[in-house]
């Protein structure tokens, strides 16, 4: 395997071509490739979905069979996952070293590269063809002619495709080879700086889980039972309708793994019923502190869920106590508050659950515990949503910390005296967690303290949390999105 730069590649590289419209139409019998490529393309635009989301917005598009569109989704999710070292592979290649090349014929070379690297099933043949043919259909003739010589020349001198691929990442640092931006690497870094005695995660033990899938998880928490066992007969009912679940109590109480993918589970009665909601397990430890707060503070207490939207904790919270408190789920826009009330209303949890428009006429009463599940960087949620590390700039977190003191401030106010503030981000950053909570505390001149009491906590919760009061779920460590939160108690 040969990865010096010869003689210079003799076909110019094409000129630059322009970003594709977010409005640029696929018809149906498009195929996966095209789809995968137009996600990378509009994935990292300023103010655009989730990857995902454009993903199945696109596949409709096309009309993808189930089949493609699952080869797409894995496509998309190992391009970004693995961009930056099939970027140097790229750039090894016999004459392609220090070429300007733009995005859009980036991303063709791209999805090519991880189908020849690491998805072996996928025949040479045919991911060359596929990944030329949409860059003849989007970029014209000589776009491809320069794709097909940069594969051609990739399968000469890595032909051992999967094999080499991997002794090739392994002469690049941590930023290559686990395809992090530098900023990313320190940040995670960071993140494990705190670890108990006990835990031993090493910063690439750490970034090797970052870019392996997570399970999907979800809760069962009906408001008729609070029985563990309830789980069991969730699995079972999603048996019956065809779709493979295990209970996961050990993580959490109502916690199940889901074996089947997110369309099958959506189309079962048990999800339509209200009797299982799509959640990480992070998001319901989270949740479980919140009840953890509400039983301190006795019965009949209020909780203000600040930023409630799409209502996973605020739903859990009220199937779970069921009436034994009163649950005030708030957002910023009617937009955001659409869905959040979808859920209430799917869920059963109309009677307990109040859907309230932050900025109403109808001032917010005091309330005895109030969440702040803060809006983040979702760097936490990486190993769902690998782009996140490409979207995402150090800037952007400050910015962020910026408007999480301000909603933490305005929150505090309606907490009750001897009440509970919340906070919680799915953000594995100390600058939109410590450092917001800390300053918050500054700001508030001894008004509000970290809660360190362990006692009472659920098992599961208790593991995960640390001896400065922070619960934790670490990538390395735990099998869920990297999520914080604090107990901060109102004097």
């Amino acid at each position: 395997m040969n990865h010096q730069n010869a003689k210079k590649f003799k076909k110019p590289v094409p000129p630059p071509v322009k970003k594709v419209s977010p409005l640029a139409p696929l018809k149906s019998g498009d195929s996966s490739r095209l789809v995968v490529w137009l996600t990378l393309q509009l994935a990292l635009q300023d103010g655009a979905s989730g990857a995902q989301e454009i993903l199945n917005d696109l596949a409709k598009q096309a009309e993808l069979e189930p089949r493609d569109r699952g080869l797409a989704f894995e496509i998309l999710q190992g391009v970004f996952q693995q961009r930056r070292a099939l970027d140097l592979a790229v750039d090894t290649l016999e004459g392609f070293a220090d070429k300007e090349i733009s995005d859009p014929v980036r991303d063709v070379l791209r999805l090519g590269a991880f189908q020849y690297f690491c998805l072996d099933r996928v025949p040479v043949h045919a991911l060359i063809h596929a990944s030329v043919e949409v860059a003849r259909v989007r970029m014209g003739d000589r776009v491809a002619g320069f794709c097909n010589a940069a594969f051609r020349k990739m399968t000469t001198q890595f032909p051992g495709r999967g094999e080499d691929w991997g002794a090739f990442k392994d002469t690049l640092p941590l930023e290559g080879k686990y395809s992090m931006p530098s900023w990313a690497v320190r940040t995670v870094k960071r993140a494990l700086e705190n670890l108990k005695p006990t835990d031993e995660v090493s910063l690439e033990k750490a970034l090797i889980a970052l870019n392996q899938p997570l399970p999907l998880y979800a809760r069962a928490l009906p408001i008729i039972a609070l029985d563990e066992s309830y789980v069991d007969a969730v699995v079972i009912g999603l048996s019956d309708e065809e779709v493979s679940a295990e209970a996961k109590t050990e993580l959490a109480p109502w916690c199940l793994e889901l074996k089947a993918s997110m369309s099958d589970v959506l189309r079962t009665m048990i999800f339509k019923s209200g009797q299982l909601f799509i959640q990480d397990v992070s998001a319901q430890l989270v949740s479980e502190l919140v009840v953890w707060a509400l039983y301190q503070t006795g019965p009949s207490s209020t909780l203000i869920d600040y930023c409630a939207a799409p209502g996973g904790k605020a739903t859990y919270v009220g199937a779970r106590l069921s009436g034994r408190c009163h649950v005030i789920a708030c957002d910023l826009t009617e937009n955001r508050l659409v869905r959040l009330r979808e859920n209430v209303q799917r869920l059963n949890v109309g009677e307990f659950v109040e859907v309230r428009l932050l900025n109403s006429p109808e001032p917010l009463p005091e309330a005895q515990v109030v969440l702040v599940d803060a809006p983040c960087s979702g760097l936490g949620t990486l190993r769902r949503h690998p782009e996140i590390r490409w979207k995402t700039r150090p800037a952007e977190l400050r910015r962020l910390a910026v408007l999480q003191g301000e909603i933490l401030d305005s929150a505090s106010a309606h907490v009750a005296p001897g009440g509970y503030l919340i906070y919680s981000t799915c953000s594995m950053s100390e600058v939109e967690n410590e450092e917001v909570v800390a300053a918050f505390l500054a700001r508030q001149d001894g008004k509000f303290e970290i809660v360190y009491d362990r006692e009472k906590l659920l098992w599961c919760v208790q593991s995960k949390m640390d001896e400065d009061g922070w619960l934790r779920c670490l990538p390395g460590r735990d099998e869920m999105d990297s999520s914080r939160a604090v107990r901060l108690r109102r004097k």
